[in-house]
């Protein structure tokens, strides 16, 4: 079902100036008809957050895999909580076991994951970070996502290690044949965020890059531009197959290279984020789409009549201004002539 996975973890500005780990962790599994996709964020003060991310999102991965089959079968009734509840209590308590001498509440990470199989999928959302996916029905397609900050203030984590943590708990089940679904942390959020709603084609196209030693997914993280985005640490992991590309071509065919949220909240959430962001980062985030509108053939095609006469108007500037310094440089050459054959007549008048 599932043909492609990849992640990547890229350390963040505030942690890069203080030599900190990175603290966030992403983690995509395909197995048989079945893949889970699981991002977890260490909170940025929190002491040993990057230990407790990284061992939440290995833990998850491997026992959400497990219940994955189980989960979707049950769907939304109270057994598929249950099942996901009980992992998520086993989580904590192997991540007390695992780093016993350390303060529990020193170990926090916000958790997102997807579970995903042939008839639908999962998202477990626990604090902030992101979730989506694209569901295919015949020649249809259906963005879904988690939708962020929903019942929580703008700015706010939650953690797997609080005393509340089931009360930030939120699981959303979808029915339909899903070609493409990933996972990302609040800081890789910033780069696909918009005031409109999710940049959804810069995503599948990083989603169709091939998954090898250069890394493509990282390097994007780790750009001038992304960094001046987002100053926090950037995970996400993804997982699809070949049909990514149809729903590309009906995005580029579209015009569609922003997708709204599901909701009206989460829409506003996205405006609110973006207004927040200090001016330089928005300057960052107008040039990365200026750069990446001017690469796409499409802009080329749009606007070549433009860029012809623009080239036409230069051409034409500079050969003006070569002849004018010739103009110039003949009518100095003629002054001086003329001063010269003056000079002389005086001398000759007056010996």
């Amino acid at each position: 079902m599932f043909e492609t996975s990849d992640s990547a973890e890229v350390l963040g500005n505030y942690h890069r100036r203080r030599k900190i780990a990175c603290k966030a962790r992403a983690r995509s599994i395909v197995e048989g008809e079945f893949a889970v996709t699981v991002c977890a964020d260490g909170a940025r003060h929190a002491k040993q957050s990057a230990e407790g991310a990284a061992t939440i999102a290995d833990f998850l991965l491997q026992n959400f895999l497990l219940i994955a089959p189980k989960v979707l079968a049950a769907g939304s009734t109270p057994q598929s909580v249950d099942l996901i509840v009980e992992v998520l209590i086993d989580a904590r308590a192997h991540l007390r076991a695992r780093w016993p001498d350390a303060d529990f509440d020193a170990l926090q990470s916000s958790v997102v994951a997807c579970l995903l199989g042939p008839q639908g999928l999962c998202f477990i959302h626990l604090g902030n970070g992101f979730a989506c996916a694209i569901e295919r029905s015949e020649r249809n397609f259906r963005f879904v996502c988690s939708d962020p900050h929903i019942d929580i203030a703008l700015g706010t984590f939650g953690s797997i290690t609080d005393v509340s943590w089931f009360s930030q708990l939120r699981i959303q089940m979808i029915d339909g044949c899903f070609i493409f679904a990933a996972c990302m942390s609040d800081g890789a959020l910033a780069l696909f965020q918009d005031d409109r709603g999710f940049a959804i084609r810069k995503l599948i196209e990083l989603g169709l890059m091939p998954a090898d030693e250069d890394g493509p997914l990282a390097a994007f993280l780790d750009t001038a531009l992304a960094r001046m985005l987002s100053e926090e640490d950037k995970a996400i992991c993804y997982v699809c197959n070949s049909g990514l590309s149809q729903y590309l071509d009906q995005l580029i065919s579209t015009n569609r290279e922003v997708v709204s949220y599901p909701s009206a909240k989460a829409l506003q959430h996205a405006a609110s984020a973006r207004e927040s962001r200090p001016s330089h980062r928005r300057l960052a985030l107008a040039l990365l789409k200026h750069f990446e509108h001017d690469r796409s053939r499409a802009f080329w095609l749009k606007h070549r009549s433009m860029l012809i006469v623009t080239s036409a108007m230069i051409a034409i500037g500079l050969i003006s201004m070569i002849f004018l310094s010739f103009k110039n440089e003949e009518a100095d050459d003629v002054r001086a002539i003329k001063k010269l054959i003056e000079q002389s007549k005086k001398q000759t008048q007056n010996p």
